[in-house]
């Protein structure tokens, strides 16, 4: 499925509207090597402010260099941001990654409360969360085509010319039907701009005069399996890429 003017009436419709408005995002500044880097965790409205330090409750996270090294990343809050240092020891294409089990929420009279239906019976809805978002780097111009990494749901971003072509996966394997947006330094909220197709592609043509970085965020609504304590479940993904 490709961003063209032939989608473009129906996904310009679709972009007057955000996909979900508040998403998290890891970034990555310029490498080099033999400096360390700042490696952040953002959460708001706006790619270019983090508007709280994101909860820890949950996350993991990790980077991996271009020889395939891991190396666990250590979050702290800094501001409204979270932040972890990473030596940076090899040239070429990075990634800094971060998954997030957020748990059971619902939705009651008195606010969002922890925990589903068995804890909240007058919940008018119960939503289970988790999301992943991935960071690319580089020491150089170059970025590496990336492989999954069998997440519970993924998004790989690579530049071709002037598209940026991005993948969805589920436990490693392609989605189809995963509703896509891109959120934007100095733009608040994040715009809707297509769903992926098939083997989970879905390429994005860069509009003239738009400047990187930008997330880009997929998202997986499913009904609960028969007998739990939520309704849906709410998968997110998000991939940070520079230009």
């Amino acid at each position: 499925m490709t961003f063209n003017r032939k989608a473009g009436l129906a996904l310009g419709i679709l972009a007057a509207a955000t996909l979900s408005a508040h998403f998290a995002w890891i970034d990555s500044p310029a490498l080099k090597v033999g400096q360390t880097a700042k490696i952040r965790i953002g959460n708001g409205h706006d790619l270019g402010k983090s508007e709280s330090a994101l909860s820890r409750d949950g996350l993991k996270a990790w980077a991996i260099s271009p020889s395939g090294a891991k190396a666990d990343l250590s979050f702290s809050p800094d501001g409204n941001w979270l932040s972890a240092s990473f030596p940076v020891k090899e040239a070429g294409a990075h990634r800094f990654v971060m998954t997030q089990d957020r748990g059971v929420f619902s939705q009651t009279t008195k606010g969002f409360k922890p925990g589903g239906r068995d804890v909240n019976p007058d919940a008018k809805k119960a939503t289970k969360y988790w999301r992943s978002a991935i960071a690319y780097g580089s020491t150089d111009a170059k970025m590496a085509p990336a492989q999954p990494l069998g997440l519970e749901i993924e998004l790989t971003a690579e530049r071709k010319g002037n598209e940026i072509h991005l993948v969805v996966y589920r436990s490693g394997k392609p989605l189809k039907g995963a509703r896509l947006a891109i959120g934007l330094e100095g733009v608040e909220d994040d715009q809707e701009i297509g769903i992926s197709g098939e083997n989970g592609k879905f390429a994005y043509k860069i509009p003239t005069g738009t400047k990187s970085p930008a997330v880009f965020l997929a998202t997986i609504l499913n009904d609960a399996p028969k007998g739990s304590n939520y309704d849906v479940s709410n998968h997110t993904a998000a991939a940070y890429l520079n230009w």
